[in-house]
Order: structure tokens, then C-alpha cells, then sequence
């Protein structure tokens, strides 16, 4: 995600089309190492960039870069397959993540949040 400046700045984007066309890149890439990287560190690389999703988007104290980062973990919960044996540790980085922005102060965001935590459920 962090790799290419040019999706981060479609993910702070103040338009939210922008916002979703840097999600689908982050959500393509997560697919790509499930295609070509063994499960464990599959696994490993998705959390990963889960973590970096939320200290440069999530933590930000504009609203569009946490619109684009909430809307890149939806986006990345579709796309991970589950996985009883090696999905755990992206599983908990997704709920360490995406829980606490239930309580965000925009109310797109915690909704967004919500959603983001049924599918994670």
C-alpha cells in the first residue's frame, strides 16, 4: 500500500471515486500474494499492510485519509480467504485495527467501521 505514492494520495483524496480506485489497488495487490506467496507469509504480508493502512491513513487527523483507509480494510476483508490454520494473526490485526474506529468522531466512518466488522464476523 505505503509502496506507491500515487495510491496513497487516491486513498487521502478528497473524492470518494478516488478513494475507492486506491482501495481496489491495495485489495488487488493483497489478492496477488494469496495467488504467489505460500499461506503463511501470505498471511504475514496482509497483516502487514493492515498495519501500515493504519498508521498512515487511520491515525490521520483528516477525515478522508480515514475514510480511505476504513474503506481499504472493507475492501481487504472481501478479498482475504479464510483460513482456520493461518488466518489469525491477520484476523486479529483486522479487529485491533477496525473495532476502535467505532468510535471515531465521523459518522461515515463508524459506520463504515460496522460494516467492516460484520464482514470481518
Amino acid at each position: 500500500m505505503a509502496d506507491s505514492i500515487a495510491v496513497q494520495k487516491l486513498l487521502m483524496d478528497g473524492k470518494a471515486e478516488a478513494r475507492q480506485k486506491g482501495s481496489h489497488e491495495v485489495a488487488t495487490s493483497i489478492t496477488r500474494y494469496f495467488r504467489e506467496i505460500p499461506p503463511p507469509e501470505s498471511y504475514s504480508k496482509a497483516a502487514i499492510q493492515i498495519e501500515l493502512i493504519e498508521k498512515q491513513l487511520l491515525h490521520n487527523v483528516s477525515v478522508n485519509p480515514r475514510k480511505g483507509g476504513i474503506n481499504t480494510l472493507r475492501a481487504i476483508v472481501g478479498v482475504i480467504p479464510y483460513s482456520e490454520e493461518h488466518g489469525s494473526e491477520v484476523t486479529r490485526t483486522l479487529c485491533n485495527v477496525t473495532f476502535p474506529l467505532v468510535r471515531d468522531q465521523d459518522a461515515t466512518i463508524r459506520i463504515m467501521a460496522m460494516e467492516t466488522c460484520h464482514q470481518i464476523v
